[in-house]
């Protein structure tokens, strides 16, 4: 048989949280976050900064494999939205994968600009869309398949045994590219509040560097982002 005391503490209520303490928890939780919050932006800021560095060695290994392998000439043409690989044979886009609307560079917050051509920034380019639509298919008077003249855009092209050609502007010094915080490089990847730069090197060997260094300067959004925003 239980005593008395057992059943009556059996029966007693459970103390709650009093309202200071739910307020000193959420207290506590507000401020967290408040750390938090700037670490998971500058995260998501550099993933986005990579994706585009990624973006460029990819499709530069693209055009330089298919030059190799094809023994054919491969331009990589710059667009604002991106980069595509361009086959000077077929005179054909043969990308497949390009999407200019999901590509980073298709917004406000990454762009990038062209050391060889001196700093030529990619928001003074055109989209590709636009591009696509001041230069449609023609139709060669031999006949076949329609065939796109890349113009009206830079470009580089590796030769068929891999190496690189500047058929616009002037390789930027891989010297330049190897210091700490280099002053340019053949490409330059920035962001909106962000840094840290990405730097690209193009060899004409047809060899691809890349890397991204702490610059300690936000850069400024070119004056074609600025007008375009107001």
């Amino acid at each position: 048989m239980r005593s008395r005391k057992q059943v009556r503490g059996l029966g007693s209520p459970r103390r709650g949280f009093t309202i200071v303490e739910l307020m000193v928890v959420i207290a506590i939780i507000v401020i967290a976050a408040g750390f938090m919050a700037p670490s998971i932006t500058d995260f998501m800021k550099m993933r986005q900064l990579e994706a585009v560095r990624g973006l460029f060695g990819s499709t530069f290994n693209q055009a330089r494999l298919r030059a190799v392998n094809q023994r054919a000439k491969v331009s990589l043409a710059f667009f604002r939205d991106g980069v595509r690989v361009y086959d000077l044979t077929t005179r054909n886009f043969v990308d497949e994968t390009f999407n200019p609307t999901g590509s980073p560079l298709s917004g406000k917050e990454v762009w990038y600009e062209l050391g060889f051509l001196g700093g030529k920034s990619s928001w003074s380019l055109p989209r590709y869309s636009e591009w696509e639509s001041n230069h449609p298919p023609r139709q060669p008077r031999s006949g076949g398949p329609k065939v796109m003249i890349l113009e009206g855009v830079p470009f580089l092209t590796f030769q068929r045994d891999g190496t690189l050609v500047f058929d616009v502007g002037t390789d930027v010094s891989t010297v330049t590219f190897k210091k700490d915080q280099p002053k340019d490089a053949d490409l330059v990847i920035k962001q909106r509040g962000n840094q840290t730069w990405s730097f690209v090197d193009f060899r004409t060997t047809g060899q691809l560097r890349t890397k991204s260094e702490p610059m300690g300067i936000i850069p400024k959004a070119p004056s074609a982002a600025e007008d375009e925003e107001s």
